[in-house]
This record gives structure tokens, C-alpha cells and sequence, in this order.
């Protein structure tokens, strides 16, 4: 095996499971997160004489990754459905759980994009404080502030959602 096929193996064994969590948040599912995550370690793999060997690839596969959801979330919206469509299987959840999580998802689909991307990538996706200021070319104090933004804007998000339907 040579350098970079362990480089490729530690890669994929490190950022696979965290990136295609963070794709599954950004689609709204598990469909086509593992095509994502796969195809962020293709793409390191074929500019791996240009990368850094630790330090930037973690910023680096998470920018490619959320470039790929976004370029497939502008996809989706431009496709139009040809007939009645089976809902996506997701895991059974009890009633009140699964409302719960329908509502968490509508709200973060209102608020700010920027602050969205945040959030699921800090709160679902395991991505610290440092890796979020270095994939938004931020500082970590101005990372932190952007989280605390996301929160309030999403609590504000929620509280709006309840008072409506209340």
C-alpha cells in the first residue's frame, strides 16, 4: 500500500461518518448522503498531491461536501415530480417525537441559510468550533456568535411556529 492509499484509508475512516451526517442534515435525509460523503473523499483523493496531509482536509472535505448538497438541493428544486411519490422510510419515532421533529425541521428551514448550515453542522454533523471558523474563513469568537445567532433565530423560529398554530 502506498502513502496515499493509507492517507485515503485514514481519510475515509476519519470525515466518512461525520460527512455523510452532515449531508443527511443538509438533504433532509439519508438519500444520496453517502453518495455525497463518498464522492468529497474522491475528489480529496484526486487532488491529494495539492492537500495538507492532516490539518486542511477536514474543512476541505466539509466545504466540498456542502457545495455538492446545495448544488443537489438546487437540482431537486428545478426537477419536477412526474406522479405520486411513497414518502421517504424514515425510522419510526412515536407520534409526539415525530412532531417534534417535523416542527425542528420546518423552523430550520425558515431561518437564515448561514445560520442553518451552522447549526447542523455544529449541532448534528460534530463540527467543532475551529473547523466551522475555518470552512466560513471566520474567526472561532465569530463562529461562536454565529451559533449563538442560529439558536435564538431558530428558538424565535419555534416559539413563532407554536403561536400560529396554537
Amino acid at each position: 500500500m502506498s502513502l496515499h492509499d493509507v492517507d485515503v484509508a485514514d481519510w475515509y475512516r476519519d470525515h466518512f461518518p461525520r460527512l455523510t451526517r452532515l449531508a443527511a442534515c443538509m438533504l433532509g435525509g439519508n438519500e444520496g448522503a453517502e453518495d455525497v460523503a463518498q464522492e468529497a473523499l474522491l475528489r480529496a483523493w484526486e487532488h491529494r498531491d495539492v492537500l495538507d496531509r492532516r490539518e486542511a482536509i477536514g474543512p476541505w472535505l466539509n466545504r466540498v461536501a456542502r457545495n455538492m448538497c446545495i448544488d443537489l438541493l438546487r437540482r431537486r428544486q428545478d426537477e419536477v415530480p412526474l406522479g405520486p411519490m411513497d414518502p421517504p422510510a424514515e425510522p419510526a419515532l412515536p407520534a409526539a417525537a415525530s412532531d417534534s421533529v417535523a416542527e425542528v425541521r420546518r423552523a430550520m428551514s425558515k431561518i437564515n441559510p448561514r445560520h442553518r448550515d451552522a447549526l447542523s453542522r455544529h449541532a448534528l454533523a460534530d463540527v467543532g468550533y475551529r473547523e466551522l471558523a475555518a470552512d466560513m474563513g471566520i474567526g472561532v469568537t465569530a463562529a461562536r456568535m454565529v451559533l449563538v445567532r442560529a439558536r435564538r433565530a431558530l428558538r424565535a423560529q419555534l416559539e413563532s411556529d407554536l403561536a400560529r398554530s396554537a
